[in-house]
C-alpha cells in the first residue's frame, strides 16, 4: 500500500519541509512557516496511515507521545536548542545573533531549534512541551529511510540499535543522536556506491537534503559533512563512484558554510567572540602525555562506543561488505582525530569538557560502527 502512495516522495517532501522552514523564518514569512508545518504533519500523519508495518507505526507513535511526557533538562537541550527555539518565536528573527545569549552558542546553526520554534508559531503561543516535540519529529526522515536498506527483522533490530545508542536524546531535545542518524543515512547512501557501482537520482536528492539538515544540525555536522567530502574524493580516485557525488556533497555543505561566515562576521561587528578552541590551549596541552591519556581513558571507558568497536571489527570477517567497513572505519578514525584535536585545544579544564561531552560527541561514531554491523550481518545471511 505504501508503494501506492510513492514512499520516496513522502520522506523526501519531509526533509525538504525541515529545510524550508529555516528559509521562511529567514525571510519572516510566517504565514509560509505555518503551512509548511500543516505540510509536515500531513505527510506524517498519512505515512503513519498506510505504514503496513504495525511495530514501526506503534514505536513512531510512542517516540511523538512519550516527547510529550519529558521535561528539558539537560544543559544543551534546555540552554542552548530550546532557548533559540524561544528566541525566534518571540523575536521572530534567526539571524539577529546579538540578541542570544553568548552562553547558548549564537554561531551554532539553528535548523534544529527553528523547527522546533515553529510548533509554537503553530499554536500561536509559547510552550516548552510541543516545540521540543518539534526536535524528535526530525528524527522521522532517517528513521523512515532505515527501511530502505533494512528488510524483515533487521528494521527492527536497526530500530533497537538506534534506541539503545541514541537513548533519551530521541525524546529530550538534545542533537547528537540526531546528528548521528543523520551521519548513518548519509554515508550508507555513500558507501553503498562501491557495491551498487551507481547510485539512483532518489538516492542522490535524498543524500543531499540529508547532507544539508546534518551540516546545519551542529558544527559538528559542517565537520562532519566536509569528511564525507574526502571520503567521497577517495572513493573517486579509487574510481569506485564518480564526480557527481562529490558535487553532491559539496553543494549539500554550501548552507552551512553560508550560516559560519555571516554568523562570525555578525558577531565581530560587534565584538562579541563565541570562540571555544584556540591554539593556545592546544599548544600548552599537546605534548603533555596525561592529557592524551586522559582522552584516552574515555575511549576505553565508554561501554557503548567499546561494543560498537568490537561489532565493526567482527564485521570485516565479513568478506562482502569488508570494503566498505574499511571506508567506514577510517572515516571514524579521521573524525575521531580531529575529536581529539579539539580537546586538546578547548579554553575550558580538559577534565571538565570530556565529561560533560565526550558519551555525546562520540556517538555518530558508536551509532554507525553497530548499524554497518548489522548492515553486514544482513547481507551475509542474504
Amino acid at each position: 500500500m505504501l508503494k501506492t502512495i510513492n514512499i520516496d516522495k513522502i520522506v523526501q517532501s519531509l526533509y525538504a519541509s525541515i529545510i524550508l522552514n529555516l528559509i521562511f523564518l529567514i525571510l519572516k514569512y510566517d504565514i509560509l512557516v505555518i503551512i509548511n508545518i500543516i505540510i509536515f504533519l500531513t505527510l506524517l500523519l498519512i505515512y503513519l496511515i498506510f505504514e503496513e508495518d504495525y511495530y514501526i507505526k506503534l514505536f513512531i507513535i510512542l517516540l511523538i507521545l512519550i516527547s510529550f511526557g519529558n521535561i528539558t533538562e539537560a544543559w544543551d537541550a534546555r540552554s542552548i536548542w530550546m532557548l533559540k527555539a524561544k528566541i525566534i518565536f518571540f523575536e521572530n528573527n534567526v539571524l539577529n545573533l546579538k540578541e542570544y545569549p553568548l552562553f547558548s552558542h549564537p554561531t551554532y546553526p539553528t535548523i534544529a531549534p527553528a523547527f522546533a520554534g515553529s510548533f509554537a508559531k503553530l499554536l500561536g503561543y509559547w510552550n516548552e512541551i510541543f516545540p521540543r516535540a518539534g526536535m524528535t519529529l526530525l528524527f522521522i526522515p532517517p528513521l523512515i529511510m532505515l527501511k530502505r536498506y533494512f528488510k524483515g527483522n533487521y528494521i527492527y533490530i536497526s530500530y533497537s540499535v538506534v534506541l539503545f545508542i541514541v537513548g533519551k536524546q530521541l525524546f529530550t531535545g538534545e542533537l547528537d543522536g540526531l546528528l548521528s542518524l543523520y551521519l548513518f543515512i548519509s554515508l550508507m547512501i555513500i558507501l553503498n556506491v562501491i557495491e551498487n557501482k551507481n547510485i539512483n537520482n532518489f538516492e542522490l536528492i535524498t543524500l543531499f537534503l540529508n547532507s544539508v539538515v546534518l551540516s546545519l544540525l551542529k558544527p559538528e555536522g559542517t565537520m562532519l559533512v566536509f569528511l564525507m567530502n574526502l571520503l567521497v574524493l577517495i572513493l573517486i580516485i579509487k574510481k569506485k563512484c564518480n564526480s557527481n557525488l562529490l558535487l553532491i556533497i559539496f553543494l549539500s555543505a554550501l548552507p552551512s558554510l553560508c550560516w559560519t561566515f555571516y554568523s562570525y562576521n555578525h558577531l565581530a561587528f560587534y565584538n562579541i567572540n563565541d570562540t571555544s578552541y584556540v591554539f593556545s590551549s592546544f599548544h600548552e596541552r599537546y605534548d603533555n602525555l596525561e592529557n592524551l591519556i586522559t582522552i584516552f581513558s574515555y575511549f576505553i571507558t565508554n561501554n557503548k562506543f567499546i561494543l560498537s568497536l568490537g561489532l565493526i571489527l567482527v564485521a570485516l570477517l565479513n568478506k562482502k561488505n569488508k570494503e566498505i567497513n574499511l571506508y567506514l572505519i577510517f572515516f571514524s578514525l579521521v573524525y575521531l582525530f580531529i575529536l581529539v584535536i579539539l580537546y586538546l585545544s578547548s579554553i575550558y579544564e580538559l577534565e571538565w569538557h570530556l565529561s560533560s561531552s565526550f558519551t555525546r560527541v562520540i556517538k555518530p561514531v558508536t551509532l554507525s560502527f553497530c548499524l554497518f554491523a548489522v548492515y553486514s550481518i544482513k547481507n551475509q545471511n542474504g
